[in-house]
């Protein structure tokens, strides 16, 4: 099976995009001087409204509700991480209310018009059990999990051709994890103890996905 992959974790807060500048994530020593002079070459954006940093392996981005990591390889899934983790145990008083682990493929598939078949064989579904709008091409779905969500969608990739798009988000409510009232926590823990999960339900949607359109 030839895919194409993408991989995001996502903080949703209140923050100073001003702080996220290639030097700040140097002079913390959560990135090494050859990404410190990669993503400069690079023409990273730092203004009051939005960061914008490209590293080797993964991209940052920071607006003032919003910060996320992002590559394209699960390789450095784990690089993503400990740079999440190593970012906010630094920056422990920012004030966060969500976390999200993205998880998305762009896979190949032989057919010819995906438009046509991604409704009639979610019409046979036997894992969901609702879709929102069932006249769309392009499925949403919820799945509540204990202490999180899967926002699940599935459509013709606007990207590749032939190409199916599936979007895994694993979208996280803190104060489920640590109460209500608002006190430090180690995002790295949250991340280290969830990420295998998402990642086996992920992988487990997507066989069922792609297995209707073999």
């Amino acid at each position: 099976m030839i895919k194409k992959e993408h991989f995001s974790i996502v903080i949703i807060g209140n923050m100073n995009p001003m702080i996220h500048h290639p030097s700040w994530y140097n002079y913390r020593e959560i990135i090494t001087n050859e990404d410190l002079e990669l993503s400069l070459k690079n023409g990273s954006i730092c203004t009051p409204d939005l960061s914008s940093l490209n590293f080797k392996n993964f991209n940052i981005n920071c607006q003032i509700n919003r910060w996320d990591i992002n590559c394209s390889n699960l390789n450095f899934l784990n690089d993503i991480i400990n740079v999440t983790a190593k970012t906010f145990k630094l920056l422990f008083e920012t004030p966060i209310s969500a976390l999200g682990i993205n998880l998305n493929s762009h896979i190949l598939l032989d057919q010819k018009n995906i438009d046509s078949v991604i409704l009639q064989s979610f019409i046979k579904q036997d894992f969901l059990n609702e879709l929102e709008n069932p006249a769309s091409a392009k499925i949403l779905i919820t799945i509540p999990h204990e202490n999180f969500e899967v926002n699940l969608s599935v459509e013709k990739s606007s990207l590749y051709r032939n190409h199916l798009l599936i979007n895994r988000n694993f979208n996280f409510i803190l104060k489920n994890l640590i109460g209500a009232e608002y006190k430090e926590f180690n995002l790295g823990d949250i991340l280290s103890s969830y990420i295998a999960e998402c990642i086996n339900i992920s992988e487990k949607l997507e066989a069922k996905i792609v297995g209707k359109f073999v």
